[in-house]
Parts: C-alpha cells; sequence; structure tokens
C-alpha cells in the first residue's frame, strides 16, 4: 500500500513519505492565495527546520493567540 505525492500516479510507501516529509523542501503557500500576514508569519515559524531557530511550544501558543486576534480585526473589519 502507497500515497501519491500532489496526484501523480507515482506510489511510494509510507516510509518514503515520511522521509519526503522530514527532509523535502519546505511547503509555501501559493502567491495567488493571500492570508492575512500574522498567518503567513505563524506557519513560517511553525514550520521551522532549524532547532536553534525553533520556537518553544509556549512561544507557539502565543503565537496563535496573536493569530486569532489578528483575525478577529480583520473580521471586525469586514462589517459595515
Amino acid at each position: 500500500m502507497g500515497v501519491s505525492l500532489q496526484g501523480g500516479v507515482r506510489m511510494i510507501s509510507i516510509l518514503e513519505l515520511l522521509h519526503h516529509i522530514v527532509s523535502g523542501p519546505v511547503p509555501k503557500s501559493k502567491p495567488e492565495v493571500r492570508f492575512l500576514k500574522a498567518t503567513e508569519k505563524f506557519v513560517d515559524v511553525y514550520l521551522l527546520r532549524d532547532s536553534e531557530a525553533m520556537k518553544m511550544p509556549k512561544e507557539l501558543l502565543v503565537s496563535i493567540s496573536n493569530l486569532a486576534f489578528h483575525f478577529s480585526v480583520a473580521l471586525i473589519n469586514l462589517i459595515p
């Protein structure tokens, strides 16, 4: 049993998939898809692979609360 990457025809094993996740390139959002800057910053920080640059879980929780705040402000600004 295997999985395909990005809907491709070639099937890879679970171990190959795990290797791809750990050693492959870090995913980036597509330029044509717009997100709040706070969202992009959170995802970039969350996906860091450099252990020296990684945030501690507590710092990530603060980032999530900041993200929720920015999202709330964006929604409030949509209300006429």
